[in-house]
C-alpha cells in the first residue's frame, strides 16, 4: 500500500441542531468543481451539508467492496450559517471514499468538503506527483476561498468556523494548513532506515520503484509553510510523513490540534505515529483507537470483502482490524473524539455584524 492509504459531546457552540431529516435520510450532497489557479484546472469537490427535505436519496459510495452512507443529491441546504470542515484523504484514496465520516459530521452541522487532490487520488496517482505534498494545502485553501465567494455557499458558511481534519498523507495536508513544516533531509533519512519485515504502512520503496529521487525534490517547495490564517482547529489521523515534522514549526503553531493514531502507542507504524508529535503543539491533545489498524479509517467492507481484494492481487489487510469490535463500532468512536475535539478546539461563532 503506498504513502499511508491504498484502493479505492457538546455541540452547541459550533453546530445548528441537528432535525428528523438529516438522521433518517442522510444529509445533502453535491459535486462542484472550483477553480484552482496553482493547479491550472478545477478541483473535484465533494460537499456533505445540513440539508432540508427533498434531494434523490442515495447509497454513496457504495460498491462491490464497501458499504455506502446515506446522502441526498442536490437536497435544500439548511437555513443558517454553518462551520466549514475541510477533509483531505489520503494517498491514493478519493473524497467518496470518506463519505461514511462525512456522512456523519454534516448531520451535526457541519458543511464538510472534500477535494479529490488531483496525483494522489484514487485511478490518478503516481509517485512522481504523490511526492509533490506542497500541492495538497495549497487544494484546500483554494477550496476555502472559492467556497467563500461561492454564490450559493458564502452565506452558509460561518467565516470564523472553519477547521480542517486529513487522514494518512491527509494528515500531514491538515497539520500543514495550521503551518507545521517537514525537512526533507528527515524525510530522506527516514526513508533509508530499514523497517520490520511485514510492515504495511511505508511508502518510501513506492517511491523508489516509482523513480523518484528524494535527493533531486526541490526542498523549498516541500519544506514551506502552507499555514493559512482562516484555520481554526485541525484533527490529524494518522499523520503522514510523522518522522519528517521540524519540530520548532510543531512548537509555534497557534492553532488547536487533535492527534488521533489508529492503533496502541508503541505498536504503530512510524510513518504515521503522532506519539512524538503531539506534545510539542501548544495547544493539542492525543488519543488513540486500540483496537483499529491504519486501515480502519476506510469504510466498512462488506462480508465477502478480503476476499474479493484478494481475487483483484489486493492483499493489504483493507478489511481487517486490531481487535475484536467490528468496524462500524470503531467508526462510532472515531466520530465521538473527532467532535469531542472539535468541539473544545473551535470557538465559538462570533455575532453577525448588522
Amino acid at each position: 500500500m503506498h504513502l499511508l492509504c491504498s484502493v479505492f459531546l457538546a455541540l452547541a457552540s459550533l453546530c445548528v441542531s441537528t432535525t428528523s431529516v438529516w438522521a433518517q435520510d442522510g444529509p445533502g450532497i453535491q459535486q462542484l468543481l472550483l477553480p484552482a489557479a496553482h493547479r491550472g484546472r478545477p478541483l473535484q469537490v465533494v460537499l456533505w451539508y445540513p440539508a432540508e427535505a427533498g434531494g434523490r436519496a442515495d447509497k454513496v459510495g457504495a460498491n462491490q467492496l464497501f458499504y455506502g452512507s446515506p446522502a441526498r443529491w442536490d437536497a435544500p441546504p439548511a437555513p443558517g450559517r454553518h462551520p466549514l470542515l475541510l477533509l483531505s484523504h489520503g494517498s491514493g484514496g478519493n473524497a467518496i471514499g470518506l463519505g461514511w465520516l462525512a456522512t456523519q459530521l454534516a448531520q451535526q452541522g457541519f458543511i464538510v468538503a472534500a477535494p479529490n487532490h488531483p496525483g494522489s487520488t484514487t485511478g490518478d496517482s503516481t509517485p512522481s506527483t504523490t511526492v509533490q505534498i506542497w500541492q495538497r494545502p495549497a487544494d484546500l485553501s483554494a477550496v476555502t476561498s472559492a467556497l467563500l465567494a461561492h454564490p450559493d455557499w458564502q452565506a452558509r458558511i460561518a467565516p470564523r468556523r472553519i477547521a480542517v481534519l486529513g487522514f494518512s498523507l491527509g494528515g500531514y495536508t491538515a497539520l500543514a494548513m495550521a503551518g507545521a513544516q517537514v525537512r526533507l533531509a528527515d524525510y530522506i533519512r527516514y526513508c533509508a532506515t530499514p523497517v520490520p519485515p511485514g510492515t504495511v504502512i511505508n511508502e518510501c520503496p513506492w517511491f523508489a520503484r516509482g523513480g523518484v529521487d528524494l535527493q533531486r525534490i526541490d526542498a523549498s517547495r516541500f519544506e514551506q509553510s502552507h499555514a493559512d490564517p482562516r484555520i481554526r482547529a485541525v484533527v490529524a489521523v494518522d499523520p503522514g510523513l510523522a518522522q519528517a515534522f521540524d519540530a520548532a514549526s510543531l512548537r509555534s503553531m497557534g492553532v488547536p490540534v487533535q492527534f488521533i493514531n489508529l492503533g496502541r502507542p508503541g505498536q504503530l507504524p512510524l510513518a504515521v505515529d503522532a506519539t512524538r508529535l503531539a506534545p510539542l503543539v501548544p495547544a493539542s491533545r492525543y488519543a488513540f483507537v486500540p483496537d483499529a489498524t491504519h486501515f480502519s479509517f476506510l469504510g466498512v467492507c462488506k462480508p465477502n470483502g478480503a476476499a474479493l481484494l484478494a481475487d483483484e492481487g489486493e492483499f493489504d489487510p483493507v478489511c481487517e482490524d486490531g481487535g475484536g469490535r467490528p468496524r462500524a463500532e470503531i467508526h462510532a468512536e472515531l466520530v465521538q473524539t473527532i467532535l469531542a475535539g472539535l468541539a473544545v478546539l473551535m470557538p465559538p461563532q462570533e455575532p453577525q455584524k448588522p
